[in-house]
């Protein structure tokens, strides 16, 4: 089989190959662009006959012999010079069907982690493994910029003629292309120019004006600042009735099945990110030209397509927006992404994917699988465990069923995450379908399951503490304290010297009958637990300032929890630093008090000295802060300048505001073995709700938890309209029992 000679010794890149070059030149050494796939044969094979063919199908199609290099003007060029393919036969017979199966993957994987030089590697490199004597498997490794999954199926369909005709003695099974890749490449140099898209480029500048969003997911770790890229994935199959309730409400619609599940995509993403401005790539084969639909090369163009919510929409709304943003993109997929990138306002972050964060991508190949008569021929695309977006959504028709495949960042997720993403996106497309006019704020992301484990599960915190005394009560069980300011002066005799003394006089000579006219017996009570305490003012939820009702019972309850779960022992020693303005202050004014345990009174001077605050604390032997993340950070840094120990400390909280991971690993290191709790609330739940011990927290942490709720408290995490939500917060609702 003669191919045909190329006309010229160079030709430029296309369009697509031309932003996949510049970024290898950035990271020749990262593996980042080396894909995998494996072509699986079942029926008994001619060894030969199948390297003759693979030899014919890389002679036909010019991208599979292509090296890159730069020309005299600096200018990326390729070429494709002739060369034999020796298909090496590897046989694992003699090997055990689990043995054969892990070598072929530690081969590939081997493989998988090499980058492939443009310059110098062969850029597509295959081996054939005997399994059988009818089953064998072809792994191929290659760089992405020779060709899309399109052309693997091209691929597929001339090896099988090739071989099949080969093998029944044809000379040439398949005729020359009359039109091959590198006739593309020249055609396209003339087609495809700036001067001939100004229509596409008009309407892809007006789809991406102003500064574009950058995708705010919540994720489990920071974007590191060198991302590996390393990826993994989740899957999950949809049913037969949902596939066909999805197609069929798809073609009610007017739309594709493509823009349904983009269309829960988008909401899936919107509900997780809290944005209202979402854009998603979605790659396009652009086989422009009328003969190119047959060629084996890269064509792939991605399209950015971008959602914007507003007014409550509804499924269906948001599914009409989507459509006309497909259709659009479609119309004007000519214009290439790499000139977008030129002009488009987007987050100049390397740890940031520029225009979109995201993919979307729903395969729709020509045919793959070939059966001769006596042999089947497959392909399937191999994982190399790299990803190039934050989170890429696949989804691909099987049968009667729909793939969904969400593959992630291994730096940002988990995949406990992923596989929860999945199932609220399953819940999305259930609920678009059963009612698509349903505005997006009474929508649920959660499964029955989720539902009942996050709603009620997980707030049985029922607790029976007795809550019978009040806080006065308490206060006169622990008798009469010492070392008290008197309010009360008893003399025998005149009281006259005592003129600068500002308290009750009493003169027993004189007073005698009113003393003696005194109960003898306590005043009784009037208060009980359910009573008010305090009226707390507060703007922190809302901006307006209002007061927020105390009830006793509520304080009761935080201070009971408290006792039970961290008791106070003998010489145990406590601190007052809040002023009893803020309702957080009740635990250091009562908490130690109403256990007869003292408590030390920090003045303002104290906490803004860290080393004045270091004295103090240590000097008194003060063994329970309750802090927040200003306070922790002082301590710490007054620890790491004094020389005296704080050998007392057991114990220790933090609240108010978030507190960063470091800075709890940083205390871990200063305070070995000394609890740290997170704890969380606000004044409207009369202080703290949820707790966290912080020795839990893993040293990748992004965000340190909240926790679980305390007794008698109920938490829920609700988006911003007040539907309950699967994990991540996006507001809190704490209900209380004494609230």
């Amino acid at each position: 089989m003669t191919p045909k000679p190329e006309t010229r010794t160079h030709y430029p890149l296309s369009v697509a190959q031309q932003g996949i070059w510049f970024l290898w030149k950035l990271e020749p050494d990262n593996p980042y662009y080396t894909a995998q796939g494996a072509i699986h044969l079942r029926g008994q094979i001619d060894a030969a006959i199948l390297q003759r063919a693979w030899q014919a199908l890389i002679d036909r199609h010019v991208i599979l012999r292509a090296k890159f290099g730069m020309d005299e003007n600096g200018r990326p060029v390729q070429s494709f010079p002739q060369r034999q393919e020796d298909l090496q036969l590897i046989d694992l017979t003699h090997l055990s069907e689990e043995t054969r199966e892990a070598h072929i993957k530690t081969f590939m994987y081997e493989k998988g982690q090499q980058p492939l030089d443009l310059e110098k590697s062969n850029l597509l490199q295959a081996s054939l493994f005997k399994l059988a004597d009818d089953s064998y498997e072809m792994p191929v490794t290659f760089h992405e910029i020779t060709l899309d999954l399109w052309g693997w199926s091209n691929m597929i369909q001339d090896l099988s003629v090739l071989y099949d005709g080969f093998r029944r003695g044809e000379a040439n099974p398949l005729p020359p292309l009359s039109f091959s890749f590198a006739d593309y490449l020249l055609w396209e140099g003339e087609a495809i120019r700036k001067t001939t898209l100004q229509e596409q480029e008009a309407y892809w500048q007006a789809q991406l004006a102003g500064q574009l969003p950058v995708l705010n997911l919540p994720t489990d770790r920071p974007h590191p600042k060198s991302p590996t890229y390393r990826g993994d994935a989740q899957a999950v199959m949809l049913d037969a009735g949902l596939t066909a309730q999805l197609k069929k409400s798809s073609q009610q619609q007017g739309v594709t099945l493509f823009m349904t599940l983009l269309t829960a995509f988008n909401i899936l993403l919107r509900q997780y990110a809290g944005q209202d401005d979402l854009i998603i790539g979605a790659p396009l084969t652009n086989r422009a030209h009328d003969q190119a639909e047959k060629l084996v090369g890269f064509f792939l163009n991605m399209l950015p397509l971008r959602t914007q919510f507003s007014d409550n929409p509804s499924f269906a709304d948001v599914l009409a927006q989507v459509c006309d943003t497909v259709t659009g993109a479609i119309s004007n997929a000519e214009y290439p992404f790499s000139w977008m990138l030129e002009w488009a306002k987007t987050a100049r972050d390397v740890s940031v994917s520029p225009v979109f964060q995201v993919m979307f991508n729903m395969l729709n190949l020509p045919q793959s699988n070939v059966q001769l008569d006596d042999l089947s021929l497959s392909f399937s695309e191999l994982d190399t465990g790299y990803i190039k977006y934050d989170l890429a959504l696949y989804a691909h028709e099987h049968g009667d069923e729909i793939f969904l495949q969400l593959a992630y960042l291994t730096d940002l997720f988990d995949a406990s995450t992923i596989e929860r993403m999945l199932n609220n996106l399953v819940v999305i497309l259930q609920q678009g379908v059963a009612q698509p006019e349903r505005p997006l704020t009474k929508l649920t992301l959660m499964t029955e399951a989720e539902r009942r484990t996050i709603l009620h599960d997980w707030n049985q915190t029922a607790q029976d503490f007795a809550v019978e005394l009040t806080i006065s009560q308490l206060f006169e069980q622990q008798g009469i304290l010492n070392d008290t300011q008197p309010k009360l002066l008893l003399v025998q005799e005149s009281v006259d010297r005592f003129d600068d003394f500002t308290g009750t006089k009493v003169c027993l000579d004189r007073d005698w009958r009113t003393v003696d006219q005194q109960p003898v017996t306590n005043l009784p009570s009037i208060t009980t637990p359910e009573n008010l305490i305090n009226v707390v003012y507060t703007s922190a939820t809302t901006g307006r300032p209002k007061g927020a009702l105390i009830p006793m019972s509520a304080v009761l309850n935080r201070l009971l929890w408290m006792w039970h779960e961290y008791p106070f022992v003998v010489g145990d020693r406590a601190v007052l630093q809040k002023s009893y303005a803020l309702v957080a202050a009740t635990w250091e004014l009562f908490g130690a008090l109403l256990k007869g345990v003292p408590t030390l009174i920090l003045q303002p001077d104290d906490m803004r000295d860290p080393q004045a605050l270091w004295q103090q604390l240590t000097q008194h032997k003060v063994s329970h802060l309750l802090s927040s993340p200003a306070l922790i950070e002082s301590v710490l840094h007054a620890a790491g300048r004094e020389s005296t120990a704080w050998d007392s400390l057991r114990f220790a909280t933090t609240s108010a505001e978030p507190i960063p991971p470091l800075m709890v690993q940083h205390w871990r290191e200063t305070f070995p073995g000394v609890p740290l709790l997170n704890l969380y609330g606000s004044t409207e739940c009369s202080s703290n709700a949820t707790q966290y011990d912080a020795a839990q927290l893993p040293e990748t942490a992004v965000r340190v938890p909240i926790g679980k709720p305390l007794p008698n408290i109920q938490v829920y995490v609700l988006d911003t309209h007040s539907q309950p939500f699967p994990s991540v917060p996006q507001a809190n609702c704490a209900f209380l029992e004494h609230v």
